[in-house]
């Protein structure tokens, strides 16, 4: 189980003084789920599965992943060995463009001690299920868009987590991509496998997700399923729910 109890950031700015970027957030994940997270540009989404990935501190709270507690204190050693437990992409993952996508996920399977023999299973797997026999043998820095980010999500699942992080995942694919990808990502769930959705489609958080997380200006506004998350906000749609939250803004 994944767990976030009263967990705040804060970070330091020169002209306006301290920023909250996530205040008092706390809601936890079981085995087999996944949660989407959804909120406007600024509002902590890429924060806090930062800080989920260990990536970031969090300036107050506690968290843990399957009985392993995080640390807030700079313990890296516990963060260690939360990493090894936890596969996360980034709006920002980039790949080394002199390497193919192959060499990327067996390095990367390497990285994470995998027995040489189950990599290549695995490996085989993503490709066959993703299309990516045509590309996989070439060099990155020739894929388009949407066999980049193909790579970069087996890159992320490769030695098994129990928590995916996946951080705005489709973003600047175009729309059969983006199937693919939503595809494969539905694919890869299990019992066992938590995972974390962070998106601005609608479609792919109803589609993928089991609950949905709201953040907006730093709080964790609503959380439960769809049919929850509306029933707080008293809105009939996400859709009208996130026009409420954005005419909010401009007040």
């Amino acid at each position: 189980m994944l767990s976030v109890d009263e967990v705040s950031r804060t970070f330091g700015d020169a002209r306006t003084g301290e920023v909250q970027a996530l205040k008092n957030v706390s809601f936890c994940l079981e085995p087999g789920e996944t949660a989407g997270l959804l909120g406007m540009n600024g509002a902590g989404k890429s924060t806090l599965l930062r800080i989920l990935a260990t990536t970031l501190k969090a300036s107050e709270g506690k968290m843990s992943l399957n009985g392993l507690e995080y640390s807030t204190e700079g313990d890296e050693q516990l963060n260690e060995k939360i990493r090894h437990h936890v596969g996360f992409l980034s709006g920002s993952t980039g790949l080394y463009k002199r390497m193919t996508g192959r060499e990327t996920l067996e390095f990367f399977g390497r990285m994470s001690s995998m027995e040489e023999e189950n990599l290549q299973t695995v490996l085989e797997e993503f490709i066959a299920r993703l299309g990516m026999a045509d590309f996989i043998d070439r060099y990155t820095d020739k894929y388009s868009t949407g066999q980049k980010q193909k790579v970069n999500i087996c890159r992320a699942l490769i030695h098994g987590p129990d928590l995916l992080i996946l951080d705005e995942a489709t973003t600047g694919l175009d729309p059969v991509a983006r199937l693919q990808v939503t595809e494969f990502i539905k694919k890869m769930r299990n019992p066992q496998r938590m995972m974390m959705y962070s998106t601005h489609y609608f479609d792919e958080a109803e589609n993928l997700c089991d609950k949905l997380l709201v953040l907006h200006k730093g709080s964790l506004m609503y959380s439960g399923t769809k049919e929850e998350v509306l029933q707080q906000a008293d809105c009939a749609s996400l859709t009208e729910l996130f026009t409420a939250l954005a005419n909010e803004c401009k007040i």
